[in-house]
Formats: C-alpha cells, sequence, structure tokens
C-alpha cells in the first residue's frame, strides 16, 4: 500500500444507537456473514467505527468500497477500498454492510446492480430519528429537560458498559427528558425548545450543552449537522412558520454545501499534519466569535426561556485537556481558556448559570486516552451525571 492513504478516522468513540444496531445486524444475518466476506459500504467515519466493532467481535475479513472515486486504492487501517465494479465482480462471496447513514440512494444503487436486500447486503439502520422523536413527544411532566449532542449519546468503543450519559441523568432524577443529537447547535436547540413547550409540554428547566465544536462559525453548516429528515418529521407534527423557514434553509445547506475537513491520523504522519492535533486546533482554539449563529441563537434562546419562566442553564462538556497538552503544549491552555471565559462572561451578564467540566476529568476518564471527542468512558460518564444532578438540583 505504498504511496496510499489511509482514510481511517481516528475514532475511539460511538453512539450507543449505533452498536446496538450493528450487534442485531450480526445477530440477525451471523449465518450469512460467518461464511462470506464482509464489504463495509462506506469508507468515513461510520464506516471505520463499523470496521472496529466487527473485529472486536471476530470478524476480520473486511474489505470497504464507496462512491467516492478518490478514496478507491486507498485503504482504512489495513483493509483496503476497492470500486463498486469490484464489488460486483465479488457478489458470491460477499456480504454488503452499509454504513452510511440515511442510506437508501445506497440501496438503490445495489438492487439496480442486481443485490438483494436481507441475502447479499443489508442497511444497518439505527432509528435514531424515530427514537428522538419519541422521546421528544413523550409526555412525562418533565421537570428538566437536557439537550445536546453526542456526549450524551456517545460511549468508548474499550467500555466494558454501554450506558451513556444521558441514561444515567434519566435513571438518576424522575421527569428528565433527554433530546440529544449529534452535530446540533443553538438554533437546532432554540427551535427544539419553542416546539416541546408549545407542541408537548413545559420544562421547569432546560439544560443545554455548551459545545465549542459548535461555536466555530462553520460547525453548523457541515452537511451532517443539518438532520434535514428529523425535522421534516417534527414538523410533519407541528407547523409552525419559523420551523417551515428553518427546514428550507437546512435543506439547502445540506443540497448546496461540501464542507467537511480531512487529514490522515497516521502514526507515522507529521505530528503537524495528524487528524487528531488539528481537530483540537479547529473546535477548541479558535477566536471565539460573539457573532456567528450559534452564539446568537444561544442568546435568542435565553430570550425564549425567560419569557417562558423556563430556568436556564449550560454546561460545558469536558475536554480532554491532557492530551490536548500533549500535542499543543501551553497554546492550547492560553486560547481555549479565553474562549472560556469569554462565553462565559457573557451568560454570566444574563444571570444564566453554567457548569464547567471543563478540567474536570483526567484522560483515563474519556473514552480513550488519546481522544479528541468529549465522550466520557462510563466510569466518567458516572462522575459526570453526578456533578450534573448537583448542578440541576441548586439551580
Amino acid at each position: 500500500m505504498e504511496g496510499a492513504v489511509n482514510f481511517a478516522w481516528p475514532v475511539t468513540v460511538l453512539g450507543q444507537y449505533d452498536y446496538n444496531a450493528l450487534s442485531d445486524c450480526l445477530e440477525q444475518y451471523r449465518d450469512i456473514i460467518e461464511q462470506k466476506e464482509i464489504v463495509i459500504f462506506g469508507a468515513g467515519i461510520r464506516g471505520t467505527i463499523f470496521s472496529i466493532l466487527l473485529q472486536q467481535k471476530g470478524y476480520t475479513k473486511l474489505i470497504f468500497t464507496d462512491n467516492n472515486e478518490s478514496k478507491v486504492g486507498n485503504f482504512i487501517n489495513q483493509f483496503p477500498i476497492i470500486s463498486f465494479s469490484d464489488v460486483c465482480e465479488k457478489r458470491k462471496d460477499i456480504f454488503i454492510i452499509v454504513s452510511v447513514e440515511n442510506g437508501s440512494g445506497i440501496k438503490r444503487q445495489l438492487e439496480n446492480a442486481g443485490f438483494q436486500e436481507g441475502i447479499e447486503f443489508t442497511l444497518v439502520e439505527n432509528h435514531v430519528y424515530e427514537k428522538f422523536i419519541e422521546e421528544f413527544f413523550s409526555k412525562k411532566n418533565t421537570e428538566t429537560l437536557v439537550m445536546g449532542d453526542c456526549g450524551l449519546t456517545d460511549v468508548g468503543l474499550k467500555d466494558n458498559s454501554y450506558i451513556t450519559l444521558g441514561d444515567l441523568l434519566k435513571r438518576e432524577k424522575e421527569q428528565t427528558k433527554i433530546l440529544a443529537m449529534h452535530g446540533m447547535g443553538m438554533r437546532a436547540y432554540y427551535q427544539l425548545i419553542k416546539m416541546q413547550s408549545k407542541a408537548v409540554e413545559k420544562p421547569k428547566k432546560l439544560i443545554v450543552m455548551a459545545n465549542f465544536e459548535t461555536f466555530t462559525g462553520k460547525q453548523h453548516l457541515l452537511p451532517r449537522s443539518q438532520h434535514v429528515q428529523l425535522f421534516e418529521l417534527l414538523y410533519e407534527k407541528f407547523r409552525d412558520s419559523e420551523l417551515e423557514e428553518y427546514l428550507k434553509l437546512i435543506k439547502d445547506r445540506f443540497a448546496n454545501l461540501k464542507m467537511d475537513y480531512f487529514t490522515s491520523s497516521s502514526e507515522t504522519m507529521k505530528r503537524d499534519q495528524r487528524n487528531d492535533k488539528i481537530v483540537f486546533k479547529l473546535n477548541y482554539m479558535y477566536n471565539l466569535n460573539l457573532e456567528n449563529e450559534c452564539i446568537q441563537y444561544m442568546f435568542y434562546l435565553s430570550e425564549f426561556c425567560k419569557g417562558q419562566d423556563i430556568q436556564l442553564a449550560f454546561f460545558i462538556p469536558p475536554v480532554n485537556y491532557q492530551y490536548a497538552e500533549k500535542l499543543w503544549g501551553e497554546e492550547f491552555k492560553i486560547r481555549y481558556e479565553r474562549n472560556c471565559k469569554k462565553l462565559k462572561e457573557e451568560l454570566s451578564r444574563k444571570s444564566i448559570p453554567v457548569l464547567d467540566l471543563s478540567y474536570t476529568f483526567s484522560s483515563d476518564k474519556f473514552g480513550d486516552c488519546c481522544t479528541v471527542d468529549e465522550c466520557l468512558n462510563f466510569e466518567g460518564r458516572k462522575l459526570a451525571a453526578k456533578a450534573m444532578l448537583q448542578f440541576i438540583d441548586n439551580i
């Protein structure tokens, strides 16, 4: 593979829902899969995660394919990425697992090529949107609504327990609702609390994750952050002019924008080129601009809660500062703390409580000691849940 590029992402965590979905898939198709080579359709983040889980479960005969021709001929860790035409030639010896989220287009592609669903391929669907909708419209006399992204729903790949932080909060505190989705930012949260209060029930307390990744000024533009299908499902149940405007916006963003970044995470790359170092820089070390969309909608959310007599509070998720400082030295602390200070000062002016978990956990409490994500391991999640519950009780 000399000269080839490793397109594997430096993944150390995954959504609990993805783990459950892949486990169900392997159980359902075990008899077929054990006799075949597995092709993972989708050489991206989710495909990388699936390859790691499959190896953990004893499946090591793996191949990738992808419709992005620039990836063909390269690899995901030790596994080659081959063309779709090559996949078609191997059809008797393979079983295809589609890792792409919302993979209806891939399904049509496979069916048009003659592959039979349930016999030669399957989509690993986590039904995360349907579960979100179920939680959203549940009526449980909600005292506390917690909204955030994957820090509430993810677990470590090496975890011995797949109970999420959101699960722990609901388990320990009755009448708590968790609305969490990867990649969400303040404009989405603003729409969600408006709908929740008008169409379902109004919580007494709203606790929102203030993830610095969403404040970068670019994160809310990424196609994977739009969640068009989810908001279409919500709009079917709650017709609102502002929600309709937001739905049109995210449809346009999803259709027209191709923003994303990729760099290798290979240990052989120069330190300055490694993905984990760049992710820390992009997500934590930029200069926080109080005029960007996400910050502005944080203020709109504050105004809405004040008008509805909802006690609003924020929590800053933990950062793997020890690993960040290993990569960046003192520069990480200087830049990150500058952003934290700026954000907390703005919230303090509006008398909004903030729980700052930034430096609460050492690297051994994260999903992996070298993770760039805010997700903690099970021991860390238990400690975070305890801190959050004390914070909620005191506001």
